[in-house]
């Protein structure tokens, strides 16, 4: 009935169908317009001869009504079609809004039930539910309802009835995407870095929304900024929003997506940015971001020149003035250095899994540092001191500092091991000592009344084990 009304709804040129096609008992039949259930009607209007045809079983539901009559209609029947009509658009335009978001049906799909909602919008209910939001019925998996296409005879139905509503809705739709590109989506989760892959399982369905507007749109892109912890970086100034005011921005490299809506997704980190301003929509933060770059070139010369200048003698303190006299290409030089050697004595860190999954150690110092911060076991505040370092000099030497002091504990935790070990033998005799005192003691008082003479030997025993135990802490300490 809907290509009727689509037919009796727009113009068609006379004799367009001369036949048209119609179903009967499984065979094919051409519905003769000189039948006299069709000639009786050629004074009728076409919506009143679409209406008699379908009670009759006599309109073929799949073809257009033919209407080579239209202009034998008199004025009067035609005002009346245009009532009619009117009408019918008046009774049947509160059924065309989506009962998701209230407006008018755009890119209309209609579920196994038979209800008809936004594309969009079903996309969004099937990231909490699996049931129909009118019957409550079960939906179709939700990687059919992603991939299904918009409902063809609907759109046709709503592109011919109302335009001027598919015109505002696409309007608006455009108007929403370009405020979209204009603020960022934020993800807050961990610290991520510029040219450094970053690997997310989401799961929640504000973030699978999030995601799924960042792939529609094309951008595939969205911040990542981390949760705020303590007190606020003095970086961050007044800003007090819950997550870090300084992020980077990832770029979606693969997606994978489950039947149940979550999705494996691979990043890679474009840029950094610093959150300007900031709003909720539809349970994550969305943002009006600038761009952080690099001093220039120049400046990072002048301000090694100037830190070389200076009187800085290395001392024992691992400080960041305690490397300013040296060179950026040396930092740099010292952190491949112990990149090299961490992996020579099998450190979980730089693994090969772990390279290869993030590369082997970039020869850019500029990106050094942020694969450095990513793979080490450092404290988050640490970490967000590189990321919002625009010095590549000073990036270096944060890192480096880390480095330096996970050596040194490295070394302390050594040469602990070392006295411990030796010390074991005097602990272990010292012990042995204890349990013979404690156990000839309780077997003496049990035999006092039978041997006396047996208390005497406990006694010379007892203190040569105490003298034994005596010299031999005394070597260990000695020693050591």
């Amino acid at each position: 009935m809907v290509d009727a009304v689509l037919s009796a709804s727009v113009s068609a040129a006379p004799d367009r169908h001369k036949h048209s096609p119609l179903e009967v008992d499984g065979r094919r039949k051409e519905l003769d317009t000189a039948s006299p259930a069709v000639s009786s009607l050629e004074s009728s209007a076409s919506l009143s001869k679409a209406y008699n045809l379908a009670q009759q079983g006599l309109l073929p539901f799949d073809n257009d009504f033919p209407s080579q009559v239209d202009g034998r209609l008199s004025d009067e029947m035609k005002l009346l079609e245009e009532r009619i009509m009117a009408k019918i658009i008046l009774r049947i335009r509160p059924e065309l809004d989506c009962q998701v978001c209230y407006s008018f049906l755009r890119l209309p799909i209609t579920t196994s039930c038979g209800h008809t909602f936004c594309q969009v919008c079903l996309k969004q209910v099937r990231d909490h539910s699996n049931l129909c939001p009118f019957c409550r019925r079960l939906l179709s998996p939700y990687q059919a309802v992603v991939e299904e296409k918009a409902n063809r005879r609907m759109r046709t139905l709503l592109s011919n009835l109302f335009p001027d509503d598919v015109a505002a809705r696409d309007d608006q739709a455009t108007e929403d995407a370009q405020n979209e590109s204009n603020h960022v989506p934020i993800f807050a989760c961990a610290i991520t870095f510029p040219r450094v892959p970053m690997f997310l399982h989401i799961f929640e369905p504000r973030y699978r929304l999030m995601l799924q507007k960042v792939i529609s749109n094309g951008s595939r892109s969205f911040g990542m900024v981390s949760h705020r912890r303590g007190p606020v970086p003095s970086v961050d100034g007044d800003f007090d929003a819950p997550f870090t005011r300084y992020g980077t921005m990832l770029y979606v490299t693969n997606l994978q997506m489950f039947p149940d809506g979550r999705s494996l997704v691979e990043t890679i980190g474009a840029y950094r940015f610093k959150i300007m301003s900031y709003a909720w929509q539809d349970g994550y933060p969305v943002a009006l971001v600038e761009r952080i770059e690099d001093i220039a070139y120049a400046d990072e010369e002048n301000m090694e020149m100037m830190e070389r200048m200076l009187d800085a003698t290395p001392g024992n303190a691992i400080t960041l003035a305690s490397l300013s006299h040296l060179p950026t290409q040396e930092l740099h030089r010292q952190g491949l250095e112990f990149v090299n050697s961490m992996r020579d004595s099998s450190t979980g860190w730089f693994a090969d899994r772990i390279l290869n999954t993030y590369g082997q150690p970039p020869q850019d110092p500029a990106v050094f540092p942020f694969w450095v911060a990513t793979l080490l076991p450092v404290h988050e505040r640490e970490k967000y001191l590189v990321l919002v370092s625009t010095s590549v000099r000073e990036r270096l030497k944060l890192v480096t500092v880390w480095m330096r002091s996970m050596q040194q504990r490295s070394w302390r935790f050594q040469w602990f091991l070392y006295r411990l070990l030796g010390r074991l033998p005097a602990i272990g005799i010292f012990l042995v000592t204890i349990y013979i005192l404690f156990t000839n003691g309780k077997d003496a008082a049990e035999r006092q009344a039978v041997v006396a003479d047996d208390l005497s030997v406990y006694f010379i025993g007892t203190i040569i084990a105490i003298i034994a135990t005596a010299t031999v802490f005394s070597r260990a300490r000695y020693r050591t």
